[in-house]
């Protein structure tokens, strides 16, 4: 294993330099800090910031991450409930957690590792990922701990806190069907999201297994955005009236209550003309007119448990795994019997 005297040494500068530029000091050019992580990255060398906490009697320093929550339009409130949980276990047992937000600028200026090197993290969360983004990648070599939430990354200090989205949204489905709903219109998430594609899945399964299709017209494409799942449900239904589905499946909360509103705008009733399920289990959805059915998965205990997950890989790497937590279906008055 590479050690500060291999970085020194390969990087032609003294082991002092190499020290300060791993702890931040400004007194060290950007070209040269830069030049000294690429050499650490390269040679698979991480500082033991878990010694050093320790030596000074604190505990180590983690981070959320925040991937895309500058770039995209989302505003519901699954970030801040994810967030939430994880301050919960922090608070529960004295971590400390910092927060940040990597947007795609960030990721091509700095590696992962950099970046914690930097901050002097000894593991992040990381929320929000793309598998598109070029942290993705990077995270599978890293030798510093993560854990990822509703991603699955491949790699040996590397857990992940999900649910089945694809048997949570099968069962989802398989309620439209048993209510005798046969044209189905389904509202498609983020191409880029790994949810988007497990959660399609599992309608196809529960599709499939009725025999029923869903021709391209039905699929709705709304990158788990409010004001496009609104204009596009608005024109489909512009488009077809009533003629072609008789209820919506969305892949998030917050664009069913963008095709509620088109809905309610264009004259039409839930569940009377169309009924309309939902995902994610936000708080509002029991306080829309009417409530919203959908999938709760209960994103205060992802964030809690992501967290403690975490803390159990720092303190023993061989604790990194998937931790696949329960959903629940919850029947509300959008969705009526045909």
């Amino acid at each position: 294993m590479a050690t500060i005297k291999d970085v020194a040494r390969k990087a032609g500068v003294s082991i002092g330099t190499v020290s300060r530029a791993f702890n931040g000091y400004k007194d060290i050019p950007e070209t040269t800090r830069h030049s000294i992580l690429k050499v650490a990255e390269e040679m698979g060398y991480v500082p033991n910031i878990n010694a050093r906490s320790l030596s000074a009697k604190k505990k180590p320093n983690i981070a959320m991450l925040m991937s895309g929550i500058l770039e995209e339009r989302r505003s519901d409130e699954m970030p801040y409930l994810l967030m939430k949980g994880a301050f919960q276990y922090a608070s529960k047992s004295g971590m400390n957690i910092a927060t940040y937000s990597i947007d795609s600028k960030l990721q091509r200026e700095k590696t992962y590792d950099q970046f914690c090197y930097e901050h002097s993290l000894a593991g992040t969360l990381l929320f929000g990922l793309r598998t598109t983004d070029l942290y993705f990648k990077s995270l599978q070599k890293s030798a510093i701990p993560c854990v990822t939430v509703d991603v699955t990354v491949k790699g040996p200090l590397i857990g992940s806190v999900i649910i089945d989205d694809a048997a949570a949204f099968e069962d989802l489905t398989e309620y439209l069907v048993r209510n005798n709903h046969r044209k189905i219109a389904i509202l498609y998430g983020r191409r880029q999201a790994e949810v988007t594609s497990k959660r399609w899945q599992g309608a196809k399964r529960a599709l499939d297994r009725h025999g029923l299709t869903c021709p391209k017209s039905r699929i709705i494409e709304t990158d788990f955005d409010y004001d496009k799942a609104y204009q596009r449900v608005r024109r489909y239904l512009e488009c077809f009236g009533t003629s072609d589905a008789t209820a919506f499946l969305c892949m998030s909360d917050l664009t069913a209550i963008g095709a509620m509103q088109a809905i309610k705008d264009l004259g039409y009733h839930v569940p009377d003309d169309f009924s309309l399920a939902g995902y994610d289990g936000s708080n509002i959805t029991r306080y829309t007119d009417p409530g919203i059915t959908t999938i709760d998965q209960s994103p205060l205990e992802k964030g809690y448990a992501a967290a403690q997950l975490l803390s159990e890989i720092i303190a023993d790497p061989k604790a990194a795994r998937q931790l696949v937590l329960p959903h629940k279906l919850i029947a509300r008055d959008s969705i009526r019997k045909i």
